[in-house]
């Protein structure tokens, strides 16, 4: 039975499970990086921004000729410095994946992962920025109601939660 799968970027003659693959699509990495919903970018060793994805360019409200040599911490968070506890820096200094949650300017929660870029000898050249929006499911948030709600022994749903927290202050 033949794989119903494309194969991308990868060399023909691949094998696939016990099969081989009969052809592949060489994709460039602009078009894999940007139908990406995460944040991509490449980042110089003092923090500069080499290449960015489409999402990387919307939150920094800029084109890609415009975000490339700006540092990242200007663009995405308005700072003149590096961010604390920076994941990018951090695995650039350590050579090893960091990751940490921050908060943006405009109040979003994003999960940034940090990872060393090296060349053929090993040698640290570089660091790739991979950030994930935070977002809670409506699900989610129903249920942790719900648990304060028993908590706070509320059986109807016509008292108003947020009232009834803000009465214990």
């Amino acid at each position: 039975m033949k794989s119903m799968h494309k194969r991308f970027a990868e060399p023909d003659g691949l094998s696939v499970g016990n099969e081989k693959a009969e052809k592949t699509i060489p994709v460039p990495k602009e078009i894999l990086l940007n139908i990406l919903k995460e944040l991509v970018s490449h980042e110089s060793l003092d923090m500069k921004i080499l290449w960015a994805n489409r999402v990387a360019c919307e939150r920094g409200g800029m084109t890609i000729d415009k975000i490339v040599g700006r540092h990242c911490y200007e663009v995405w968070a308005g700072r003149t410095e590096p961010c604390p506890d920076c994941p990018v820096e951090n695995a650039i200094k350590t050579g090893q994946p960091h990751e940490t949650e921050v908060v943006d300017k405009y109040g979003n929660a994003w999960l940034i992962h940090g990872y060393p870029i090296r060349d053929s000898k090993g040698n640290i050249t570089s660091g790739m920025e991979i950030a994930k929006l935070l977002i809670l499911s409506p699900r989610t948030i129903d249920l942790h109601r719900l648990n304060i709600r028993q908590k706070l022994g509320l059986k109807s749903k016509n008292v108003n939660l947020r009232s009834t927290l803000l009465s214990y202050s």
